[in-house]
């Protein structure tokens, strides 16, 4: 065997081995190097930026705080005027207007107030102070249904319909506890964010979506303002305000893709400088993105200074290392000279080491044939053991498989069950029977039944079944609630538990909740007897005097005109309360209600059917505001009559003290919507919750005021089938408000 270096390949080359791997090292380190310093400048840089933009955000929000302040101040005096609320309760428009006219100049010229508002509890605008022609629209923004459903002042920029700001503010208006309705000022705030855009140093720009905007009122809004920004200048935005218009065509491309990300990092080249910037969202008072703030800074110098300092670096590290590399591949040729030397030595001594290995493997075989024989006889034990842990782990898992579905099954049960054996002695019981004795299983299992059963009618009805092993044995009982409030009616059904052999060893007690079955038999009861009363009232009425004028008694022609009136309106009572009883027969039997439908005018559906309520009480005085009367809306005429008829007569019946019953009506959404509103008894909130039930009558203690309880049920039944909604507010004495909506197509 030669020992020239030529015939040995793991050391030809060594060299280009050594070299090569650093000299990649190297590129890899300045490449490392170039991206890590790239990496931190670009972070100094978002870092700076967005402390920027955070610095403009805070001192936007601050601007905005301290503005809607001193409106919410300034809103809390008119609020305390004696005169305003005089004519706003006698709803003075005039009078309003002269009222505040002196003091809408002085806010605006003094702190550019823009918008001045009075708006009626049921948020229509009653005046403008800075528009008196426009009233009488419905206010749907977001800040005045929050002052309303709070009661507190609220406040938010909302953007108007010619593309500008408005910070309003809106607080309720109340007097002696009665709200009057709701005062608001409104201010354009393009003059407060105006100084956000006169920072040098800073290039700023704030647009807007174009479908938050209708075209033709935005470009009305700018020639009014005197804005010179084109709708056509972005396709999705335009522009508000910008502090560079010059740099508008280099960022025409970022203004387009940018959708108020700030985490994206924004780069734009102009006039050889280089920009980088971030956007911001600018949010309404209902958290709608509805444009951003775009804020860049120059950035060459930073960069400059940067390439400047990589380029150094890898000027001075090629120069390093090429001298490093050459001084290594000297080292290396005197040592490939040395190693032919060693190798020689190394080959004699592997020869040896060869013969020794022989010699080791005929040894090696022989200790392995006696390990495969050992493995294969540990192979049978390990598989005999683990046949028979599969046997003994399935026995388990089937055990906890069938106590894991019969606990399930227990607790599952929506019912209270308790087993006890034939002694009494507690075995199971399912967390509804825990509730319902207010025991826990782990303290009341194997204990006598005495120890939860606290009732001894219930104990010893319980203990004879146990003594008699009866199955299918009903026991009724009763048992408050928790809170005391009301009683629970419960009936416990037994059953006998069978051992293997068929002996009994136990009994079952299945504990129901029958208070619904009860209520409902007391409420049928109820109805029958009112039904029978309503019945029995004009029955007798029109018997008595139909006998009298078939007793050939001679009466004057006013006499027989009063008797027939009385026993035709009484047959008319009649009439419709075996109308009701039919619409709730259809109802119940799941049969939909029959409708005409055809398009009826607004006027001939809610003022007809309520004239002749208006002469119906001395007591009550009837206000009708019916807008958008000559409005067409499909519907059955004759059920919507009785629609009306139903609420208005509910409206005299439960405010006997009288007052002014009012009946509103507007147009809403898709629909119509109508209001009937009383000044009477006022509902609790659990009436509320069951007002539309069948049977159901709210019978106050102070009230004497009959019916059957199906109005409100088949006045439901008639708007859900013109697929219509219908909901109520009251208040225990203070009145009640039925509102329902009719849909328009």
């Amino acid at each position: 065997m030669s020992n020239h270096p030529s015939r040995h390949p793991g050391r030809e080359n060594l060299r280009l081995k050594v070299l090569l791997p650093m000299s990649i090292g190297l590129l890899v380190f300045l490449g490392l190097y170039t991206a890590s310093t790239s990496w931190y400048l670009n972070r100094e840089i978002y870092r700076d930026l967005n402390s920027t933009i955070n610095d403009i955000d805070r001192r936007f929000q601050e601007l905005l705080d301290h503005r809607a302040e001193l409106m919410t101040i300034q809103l809390q005096q008119f609020s305390a005027d004696e005169n305003l609320q005089h004519l706003m309760s006698l709803r003075d428009r005039d009078g309003l207007l002269s009222a505040t006219k002196t003091n809408f100049s002085r806010l605006l010229s003094q702190m550019h107030i823009s918008h001045y508002y009075f708006h009626t509890p049921d948020k229509s605008v009653f005046l403008r102070v800075h528009d008196p022609p426009r009233y009488g629209d419905r206010i749907t923004r977001h800040t005045l249904q929050q002052a309303a459903q709070t009661g507190l002042p609220a406040y938010g920029i909302e953007l108007g319909p010619l593309g500008t700001f408005t910070l309003r503010t809106v607080i309720p208006w109340r007097k002696d506890g009665r709200l009057l309705g709701y005062l608001e000022l409104g201010q354009e705030i393009e003059q407060l964010i105006e100084r956000f855009f006169r920072q040098e140093e800073t290039v700023l720009f704030l647009t807007i979506d174009k479908k938050y905007l209708i075209r033709d009122q935005w470009e009305a809004g700018s020639r009014i303002f005197g804005k010179n920004y084109g709708w056509d200048q972005l396709t999705n935005k335009v522009i508000v305000q910008m502090s560079h218009p010059d740099m508008l065509p280099a960022l025409r491309e970022t203004l387009e893709m940018s959708e108020g990300h700030p985490a994206h990092t924004i780069k734009v080249e102009y006039n050889d400088r280089q920009f980088q910037g971030l956007s911001l969202p600018l949010s309404d008072a209902i958290r709608r993105d509805i444009g951003e703030f775009l804020v860049l800074h120059d950035v060459t110098a930073d960069l400059t200074d940067y390439r400047n300092a990589v380029n150094f670096f890898i000027v001075l590290c090629l120069v390093l290392g090429g001298g490093f590399l050459f001084f290594t591949a000297m080292v290396l040729s005197k040592t490939e000279s040395q190693l032919d030397t060693t190798q020689a030595k190394l080959l004699n001594e592997m020869q040896k080491v060869q013969e020794t290995n022989l010699q080791l493997g005929s040894e090696i075989e022989e200790r392995k044939a006696a390990e495969k024989a050992l493995s294969q006889a540990h192979d049978e034990l390990e598989a005999r053991v683990q046949e028979r842990t599969e046997q003994l782990w399935l026995s388990l898992e089937q055990t906890r498989q069938a106590r894991k579905q019969l606990t399930g099954i227990v607790t599952s049960v929506a019912d209270g069950l308790i087993v006890t054996d034939l002694e009494g002695t507690l075995q199971l019981i399912n967390s509804s029977a825990e509730t319902l004795f207010e025991c826990v299983e782990e303290h009341c299992l194997g204990e006598p039944l005495k120890t939860i059963i606290k009732d001894p009618a219930l104990l010893k009805r319980m203990e004879e079944a146990l003594a008699r092993q009866e199955s299918e044995q009903r026991i009724d009982f009763t048992q408050m609630t928790q809170d005391l409030q009301k009683p629970l009616f419960l009936q416990a059904r037994t059953s006998v538990v069978s051992g293997q052999n068929g002996e009994t060893v136990g009994m079952i007690f299945l504990l129901q909740d029958i208070s619904h079955e009860r209520e409902m038999e007391r409420m049928k009861s109820e109805f029958i007897s009112t039904a029978v009363h309503e019945l029995s009232t004009p029955l007798t009425a029109i018997m008595g005097y139909s006998e009298l004028l078939l007793s050939g008694q001679e009466f004057n022609q006013d006499d027989n005109r009063e008797f027939l009136s009385i026993i035709n309106e009484k047959a008319d009572f009649l009439t419709g309360l075996v109308g009701e009883m039919l619409d709730i027969s259809r109802i119940e039997s799941g049969k939909p209600l029959e409708l005409k439908i055809q398009r009826h005018k607004v006027r001939e559906l809610f003022e007809r059917p309520i004239h002749h309520f208006k002469h119906f009480s001395e007591n009550h005085q009837f206000s009708v505001e019916i807008l958008e009367a000559e409005m067409t809306l499909p519907c059955d005429k004759e059920k919507i009559w009785q629609v009306m008829e139903n609420l208005c007569s509910n409206a005299v019946k439960y405010s006997p003290g009288g007052g002014e019953i009012t009946i509103s009506g507007r147009p809403f959404e898709n629909g119509y919507q109508v209001t009937v509103s009383d000044q009477g008894i006022g509902m609790t909130k659990e009436q509320l919750t069951r007002v539309f039930e069948k049977f159901y009558r709210c019978n106050q203690s102070d009230t004497s005021v009959g019916g059957t309880g199906l109005g409100m049920t088949i006045v439901k039944s008639i708007i859900d089938a013109h697929d219509g909604q219908i909901w109520l507010e009251s208040e225990l004495g203070q009145g009640t408000s039925v509102h329902f909506v009719l849909p328009n197509g």
